[in-house]
């Protein structure tokens, strides 16, 4: 697997200390990364050569990584939707019934009864102590 930035291996990540890590590592290259595995953070860290917590941290202290993060995310829902529309087109089984189990709630298409709670029930509950004396009576 190709490294970026500076690439070091996450054992040699490790090694250096995280100030000089985070110096050396660039936000463009964790974009980089980033999108090159559809967001997947323990690969992109791989592929830089630092931990994944490092490349974690660093998301979490940066707005545009983590919107980096969330687009890479979306688009790879977006090519899973797309595939899963073309094996339902194809006729496969496994994925229709995919489809239906999940988009086709709404028309009926459950294996279990869901139970939807509309409304708002007064319920009065009545509390009775009693205590080891009062048992023996």
């Amino acid at each position: 697997m190709p490294h970026l930035g500076a690439g070091r291996t996450p054992e040699e990540g490790r090694a250096l200390g995280l100030r000089e890590m985070k110096r050396r590592l660039k936000q463009k290259d964790i974009e980089k990364a980033l999108r090159i595995a559809s967001g997947n953070v323990t690969e992109a860290a791989d592929r830089l050569g630092v931990p994944r917590s490092t490349l974690y941290r660093r998301i979490k202290q940066s707005k545009r990584l983590q919107e980096v993060l969330e687009e890479c995310r979306e688009v790879l829902i977006d090519e899973a939707e797309a595939a899963l529309t073309r094996r339902v087109r194809q006729g496969n089984m496994s994925a229709i019934t995919f489809v239906l189990k999940t988009l086709g709630r709404t028309r009926g298409y459950v294996e279990r009864q869901e139970i939807e709670h509309t409304g708002l029930h007064e319920l009065n509950v009545h509390v009775h102590i009693v205590r080891p004396e009062d048992a023996a009576d």
